[in-house]
């Protein structure tokens, strides 16, 4: 057995902080399955991923009876987008400020702080339903709260991971967490759809089971011990603490990158998912369990993308890293394309596994990589740019294949939209440069930059 992982201890770091106790030591490389669930061997990961993986399913029940309580409420599909738009404010709004309150804090306390809040809002949502007062005003209002919450919580989630498992682990426990969350993706809407079934105080039961699943998120951050990174000290002003993460994440050439790629992905190859309900009825004839059969297959492949990145979550050499990066966009985006032009419902089916593969192994990998790159003390604040950046491509990518499907039909704007992406990619690809031979550096894409 290898000695205990260590993290690597930043300049911001304390002299004395006391090295990981042997417990922690992960198992070495060798089968499938020790490899795929390397991380499982910390118990601090153990019980983050019970608590989190618990919380999640609570939040695709609450999304799902969120929109179909405001559906019934009004009866109009721009209230639905109004309420999903105020949500995403806030959570815009809030991120950047929640990166800088993540680098500075106590992330443990301050996730438990912020799962209360979070599970405060469900259960106000849950109450308001049964006492026969919930309004579309009372709903966006709450799901702005809940939005700005969640601004502070995703980040400071995110930067958390590296004191469970330390750096050595990072990209695997990222891509455990990716296989987690959309597990989850497939499960919660099922769930709520039994739940919500003929009832309204099964919409009221979906959101009250958010709330309390938040509990478990609680109790298992309590059992937590993580291990010692380094924290921002606090003595820079706001406006400077922002800069310095954004100058960070431009300055270095690995992080740049990864984002602009991200900024492609997302608008160009991940917003086939804003009509995918109305692709489903109107060009492959499907009801809302075909519909649901979409999603459960395209949830399928992103599971199967988490779990393969999962297995082997370190690429020593600096072309296949690249190649493994820009190879997961590529294949992702062909799967887009050929799901616009998918003329039976089986073949659209399997498109969207591919596309879930590719595009989840690139957004866990990517994921990965940046947090790699990036300084303990910097992490939060670079994490909410990477949240950012995904928020803004999903809204644009949105307004853009809307327009396109208007304007051209929604075949040929799925299908171009995937086009796109892997044009686009490939144009950024094209742009760097040459690869060195050799091992890639942590977090690297292979380019000749020195890790930081």
């Amino acid at each position: 057995m290898p000695p205990a992982p260590t993290p690597e201890r930043s300049p911001a770091a304390p002299l004395d902080a006391v090295p990981p106790p042997p417990e922690t030591s992960a198992p070495p490389a060798g089968a499938w399955h020790r490899r795929t669930f390397a991380s499982f061997a910390f118990p601090n990961y153990r019980w983050f991923f019970l608590g989190q993986g618990t919380s999640v399913v609570g939040m695709w029940m609450r999304d799902a009876a969120q929109g179909w309580l405001v559906f019934q409420l009004t009866g109009s599909y721009a209230a639905l987008g109004v309420v999903t738009g105020i949500s995403r404010g806030a959570l815009g709004l809030a991120t950047p400020f929640g990166g800088l309150v993540a680098d500075r804090a106590d992330r443990r306390r301050l996730l438990m702080l912020l799962s209360v809040l979070s599970g405060a809002t469900s259960l106000a949502l849950g109450a308001l339903v049964l006492g026969g007062g919930a309004t579309v005003a009372g709903v966006a209002a709450l799901a702005a709260v809940g939005g700005a919450v969640k601004g502070f919580e995703i980040p400071a989630r995110q930067a958390f991971v590296v004191e469970m498992v330390g750096r050595e682990h990072l990209a695997n426990a990222i891509a455990l967490n990716t296989a987690m969350f959309n597990s989850a993706r497939v499960l919660g809407p099922l769930l709520a759809g039994f739940v919500m079934y003929g009832s309204e105080a099964g919409i009221a039961a979906c959101f009250l089971a958010d709330g309390f699943t938040y509990l478990a998120i609680v109790f298992s951050l309590s059992r937590i011990r993580p291990l010692p990174t380094g924290r921002d000290r606090g003595g820079a002003g706001l406006g400077e603490s922002l800069r310095e993460g954004a100058a960070y994440a431009w300055g270095t050439r690995r992080v740049r990158v990864l984002m602009a790629l991200l900024v492609v992905f997302i608008t160009f190859g991940w917003s086939y998912l804003t009509i995918l309900p109305a692709f489903a009825e109107e060009q492959l004839g499907l009801d809302t369990r075909g519909f649901g059969l979409l999603m459960a297959l395209n949830g399928l492949g992103a599971l199967l993308g988490a779990i393969a990145v999962a297995s082997r979550p370190e690429i020593e050499d600096r072309r296949a890293l690249r190649r493994s990066v820009f190879g997961a966009v590529a294949l992702s985006a062909v799967a887009v394309a050929g799901f616009g032009l998918a003329p039976t419902p089986a073949i659209a089916g399997a498109a969207l596994v591919v596309a879930g593969f590719g595009g989840v192994g690139f957004l866990s990998r990517a994921n990965s990589l940046v947090q790699l790159a990036v300084p303990d003390r910097l992490r939060g604040r670079v994490m909410s740019l990477w949240v950012l950046v995904f928020i803004g491509g999903m809204a644009l990518g949105g307004l853009l294949l809307g327009w396109a499907a208007e304007e051209y039909g929604p075949r040929a704007a799925v299908a171009g939209s995937g086009a796109a992406c892997l044009l686009l990619a490939g144009a950024l690809r094209a742009s760097l440069p040459p690869v060195r031979d050799g091992p890639a550096p942590a977090g690297g894409l292979g380019a000749a930059e020195p890790p930081p």
